[in-house]
């Protein structure tokens, strides 16, 4: 029998044959503070990291992509959660679980020069400091590709501003300036991200 001090959500009386089923109570959640919710027989329950990547825990849906969910009664109480970062399984993007200690993530553009396009590569931690690193990738477009490419010459962005900061959006808001020294007769596009502006001068002997 349920106790006088239960609720509905907590404790369900009956009186017909296996009347009692686990669906007739909510399950419950952990929340911040060591409370809890409840939610249907039914539902998740979740933890996530927010826009600051502060950890939320409650129950239902996730109000982010970057959330680990459980089925389980008051399961959601993992000591902690990763990172996430934007990435690429195959050639699928996807949401991928990343460092419990790191937050970084990077996008870099590659020139794929046999379909004469920039394809945008989505990635865990800092830019890539060599081809080495994309020696586990499983898109093998991307791997033909880093082959015959100076990893040097890429232009890469690093974010660890939030979860799921590495997008398209934010690569396109940096601002890259071509680059020419004294002695070279054409202009290559800078790596490095500039700060402010871009600047263009000529020395005395004509040269730009």
């Amino acid at each position: 029998m349920c106790k006088e001090n239960q609720t509905r959500e907590e404790c369900f009386n009956c009186n017909t044959n296996y009347c009692n089923k686990e669906n007739k109570v909510h399950k419950q959640c952990w929340v911040k503070n060591k409370k809890l919710c409840n939610s249907s027989h039914n539902s998740y329950c979740f933890m996530e990291r927010n826009s600051t990547d502060e950890i939320n825990k409650g129950c239902d849906n996730c109000s982010t992509l970057a959330c680990k969910k459980c089925f389980d009664n008051r399961y959601n109480n993992w000591k902690d959660i990763p990172y996430y970062c934007y990435s690429f399984n195959g050639t699928t993007k996807i949401v991928k679980e990343c460092s419990f200690t790191e937050p970084d993530c990077y996008i870099v553009k590659i020139n794929n020069k046999d379909e004469k396009q920039n394809q945008l590569h989505y990635n865990c931690g800092k830019c890539p400091a060599s081809n080495k690193d994309f020696l586990n990738t499983k898109d093998s477009q991307l791997s033909k590709i880093i082959n015959k490419t100076n990893i040097n010459s890429l232009q890469c962005v690093e974010c660890n501003k939030g979860p799921l900061c590495n997008t398209k959006e934010l690569f396109e808001k940096q601002l890259f300036c071509w680059e020419k020294s004294e002695k070279s007769v054409e202009m290559t596009k800078m790596t490095r991200i500039c700060k402010s502006e871009c600047f263009v001068y000529r020395e005395e002997n004509g040269n730009g």
